[in-house]
């Protein structure tokens, strides 16, 4: 059994593509009050008030998380308790190698806007134990490792590199369960 785990912080996210009609509801509790679209998106007193159990159900059509690829953002590679590899994760860009030993993919997901629309994106930054795959091999080999990058439109936003899935030899990596700190809300339009 191996062990990818990544350390430091990253983000969490929904894709809304909200009614106008129902954005107006946002729209005007938001003249009323005076409040920011971060406390009236992630405050579910307002949401239930709105009809909504959570800002998940906001239409969502998308969602994901995000490790920042940047300094002090750790990447470990371990075999049961064994550690094997680590490095910054801004090493998957900046490698000073030949050749990468592993693959990176980058999603360019672009969304098209509508004028019945409007595309939200719910952003929650958070910082931990951000992502642990599990893999159930008897052998690793580094170079089947493939770095899903970035989401296309919060790309372009944070200008910052990120990962958002790790797959090994063309095979989705399982996920266990991550231990982070959510450290801000954040309501991007599009």
């Amino acid at each position: 059994m191996y062990n990818i785990n990544m350390f430091g912080c990253g983000i969490r996210y929904w894709i809304c593509k909200i009614p106008i009609d129902a954005f107006s509801e946002f729209k005007k509790l938001h003249k009323k009050h005076n409040e920011d679209y971060e406390n009236l998106f992630f405050d579910l007193d307002v949401l239930k008030e709105l009809g909504y159990s959570c800002w998940s159900n906001v239409y969502k059509i998308h969602e994901g998380r995000g490790f920042f690829i940047k300094d002090r953002n750790r990447i470990e590679i371990k075999h049961k308790t064994k550690r094997l590899r680590g490095f910054d994760s801004s090493d998957l860009l900046y490698q000073p190698l030949m050749f990468d030993p592993y693959s990176l993919n980058k999603d360019n997901t672009k969304l098209i806007s509508s004028k019945e629309f409007i595309l939200v994106a719910l952003v929650q930054l958070e910082t931990g134990s951000f992502f642990r795959f599990k893999l159930d091999n008897n052998e690793f080999e580094i170079n089947k490792l493939n770095f899903q990058l970035n989401y296309g439109i919060l790309h372009n936003y944070f200008k910052e590199e990120f990962i958002t899935d790790l797959t090994y030899d063309g095979v989705s990596i399982d996920q266990k369960k991550e231990d982070v700190v959510c450290t801000r809300n954040r309501v991007l339009f599009f």
